[in-house]
């Protein structure tokens, strides 16, 4: 089953969230958006 729009972008928020708490790096961040 393929993800939809809307689960994307909830995980790009909560991506951005552990960004910006530093919990993850930048490199991880991109990493895991791709």
């Amino acid at each position: 089953m393929r993800a939809s729009d809307a689960d994307r972008q909830a995980t790009a928020q909560r991506l951005a969230a552990a960004l910006s708490e530093g919990r993850l790096d930048a490199g991880e961040y991109d990493d895991r958006l791709r």
